[in-house]
């Protein structure tokens, strides 16, 4: 029987544990998600059903309710941080622009199997410099001092771009990485036209192929995507800022306020106003 355990992370929260020498531990689940580090010894990972060698160095993120186990393992230590998805909500909008970002916490962690294909193995060099981060993190989550959940959320960011910059220097080949580079390319140019063919250019693909591939692993089209970073970012602007709502519309990548209004209550399901006015009145 899998177990369901119960990280405790609301919005923006950060849980961080080390554990030590593990020799198994029995399938279950979480309902956060889970960014592990392994930093000594060697092991199998098994998730959902599958097995996969882990060792020294190896990134891995879980997300919630997939099952997974370890076992047959050597002297295998490894850092483990849970945290709600809002985290990066909090980090900021940027992250998604990193096409490593997207290939490591979005994409691969829906496959398995895709997870061990792309996965990030650190050089002995950078573990150092991960851990020393989180380990900042975990004296941050003991102590609670004025202000620790700041330093947190920005210790993470920190571990983050690291884990980015690392896996940028890595292999980057294959169709995941090809697609992130696609959705990361949206996320930098929503305010531009973005045509399927840039799109298949970034990615290295065919259109038709991209467009194939993009929608298999977001679940919604290239077209659907760019529309909804468009009103991520609106609803962002809206509620930040005192901009007219048709220079909103034309810092989303819009010509036409009007067809912006529309789209706006499409996705959302109300007026681009009545959004502002509802949000700044809850805050």
């Amino acid at each position: 029987m899998i177990k369901h355990f119960t990280w405790n992370t609301g919005y923006g929260d950060i849980k961080v544990e080390f554990h030590r020498n593990i020799a198994t531990f029995h399938d279950h689940t979480h309902e956060g998600v889970e960014l592990v580090l392994y930093t000594r010894g060697r092991g199998v990972h098994i998730i959902n059903g599958k097995r996969y060698p882990v060792s020294a160095g190896d990134v891995y993120v879980i997300n919630p309710g997939t099952s997974h186990a370890c076992e047959k393992s050597a002297d295998l230590d490894r850092w483990v941080i849970g945290y709600h998805p809002s985290i990066f909500l909090l980090i900021g909008s940027d992250i998604r622009t990193l096409a490593a970002f997207q290939t490591l916490f979005v994409l691969a962690p829906r496959s398995p199997d895709e997870q061990f294909t792309c996965r990030l193995t650190l050089s002995p060099v950078k573990v150092r410099e991960a851990v020393a981060v989180i380990q900042r993190m975990k004296r941050e989550s003991v102590r609670c001092a004025i202000g620790y959940r700041i330093i947190l959320r920005s210790l993470f960011a920190d571990l983050i771009v690291l884990l980015c910059r690392s896996f940028g220097h890595a292999k980057n080949s294959g169709t995941v990485p090809a697609i992130a580079r696609a959705a990361a390319h949206i996320e930098s140019n929503f305010a531009k036209d973005i045509s399927l063919a840039s799109l298949a250019a970034v990615a290295g693909i065919s259109g038709r192929h991209c467009a194939r591939l993009f929608t298999t692993m977001y679940g919604r089209t290239p077209t659907a995507y760019i529309v909804e970073t468009r009103i991520r970012h609106a609803c962002t602007l809206l509620t930040a800022t005192d901009e007219s709502i048709t220079d909103i519309a034309f810092s989303c990548g819009y010509h036409d306020s009007s067809f912006f209004t529309r789209q706006f209550k499409k996705t959302t399901g109300v007026m681009p106003s009545v959004y502002r006015c509802s949000h700044r009145a809850a805050k």
